[in-house]
């Protein structure tokens, strides 16, 4: 009798076992999981761009690398929701440990770890066989990227960041537009960009020193705080960067530091970034300077062609755009 009771009691704790399992199964789905040939693929729809910003951190703290494609459909009017998302790739990801990430924007990071090659084709092929008339148009190197979050961890921690900001932009109140009695305003007439004396004796002092330094240092002019500060953190620990927010500050720093490149954006709120550009160059035979703008007009690529600057940058930054100029640079600095 009492190996029965036992063999009973062993059946009935499998039974509640099974229960237990079959529940968890069915809550799965509820929490943005779906548990498919034995693998968690995770679906992420909720603070999507933070979330994955916190595992970045934390995969960069580890040293551990994960394989990641940026599928932007954010540039189509392609909208794919997690459902859809989960049927086409659940087959390409259930070995490896896929998770999906749905920004608010539109586009879809895939995180995964395991083979490279296999998992990105795959999904590349996957979503122009299941869209081939929404995506016939757009070339696979423009609407898919990949990146290796141990190799290029900064660079999509600057995506999101960019993002995020977007979001927070978009998401701001407008102020109420309070009728008010019209006035009549002057004209504003923008400041005339010039050294004074003590400037320019330091601005040949600084222009002797930079001969002689090991590492380039570079000015940023930026009037947005925000793109300013993501502009000078590309430089990191390696490089000496000094920032201004107009071009009275630009120009003061230029005088004392005699930078080897400026980076200057066009729209400043007191002086045009062309104006100042010229300015820098009429002073500085030997300046080094790279345009950056949010707009790509031809107006501003040929203002800056007839000023003879040594670079045009088109927003939003990264760091293959701005590292390229310092390459630049430096190469040319070595040929002469």
């Amino acid at each position: 009798m009492s190996i029965i009771k036992k063999v009973l009691s062993i059946v009935v704790f499998s039974i509640n076992v099974l229960i237990v399992l079959h529940e968890i199964y069915a809550i799965l789905p509820l929490v943005g999981i779906r548990y498919i040939s034995y693998t968690l693929i995770k679906l992420i729809q909720e603070s999507a761009e933070k979330t994955f910003l916190d595992v970045l951190e934390t995969l960069h703290q580890k040293a551990a690398s994960r394989s990641v494609l940026l599928c932007g459909f954010s540039k189509t009017s392609l909208r794919i929701t997690a459902d859809t998302a989960l049927s086409i790739l659940k087959e390409i990801l259930h070995d490896y440990d896929g998770e999906l990430y749905f920004c608010v924007d539109g586009d879809i990071i895939i995180c995964w770890r395991g083979r490279i090659k296999e998992v990105k084709v795959g999904v590349i092929n996957a979503f122009f066989t299941r869209y081939p008339s929404e995506l016939e148009l757009v070339a696979p190197d423009k609407l898919f990227q990949f990146y290796d979050t141990n190799v290029q961890g900064e660079d999509l921690r600057l995506l999101l960041r960019s993002k995020l900001h977007q979001q927070q932009k978009r998401d701001e109140v407008p102020k109420p537009i309070i009728p008010q009695s019209v006035k009549i305003v002057p004209p504003i007439i923008l400041w005339k960009p010039e050294f004074s004396a003590e400037q320019q004796r330091a601005l040949k002092y600084a222009m002797v020193d930079r001969k002689s330094r090991k590492a380039p240092e570079f000015l940023v002019v930026e009037d947005q705080e925000f793109s300013r500060k993501l502009l000078a953190g590309l430089f990191g620990q390696e490089y000496r960067c000094h920032t201004a927010k107009d071009a009275r500050q630009a120009i003061e720093l230029y005088a004392e530091h005699a930078p080897d490149i400026a980076f200057l954006d066009i729209e400043l709120p007191d002086a045009d970034g062309h104006t100042l550009a010229a300015f820098f160059r009429k002073h500085d035979p030997e300046s080094y300077i790279v345009m950056v703008t949010g707009n790509n007009h031809v107006k501003d690529v040929e203002t800056a062609r007839a000023n003879k600057v040594q670079g045009f940058i088109v927003k939003p930054y990264n760091k293959l755009k701005i590292m390229g100029a310092v390459n630049t640079f430096i190469a040319r600095k070595k040929e002469s």
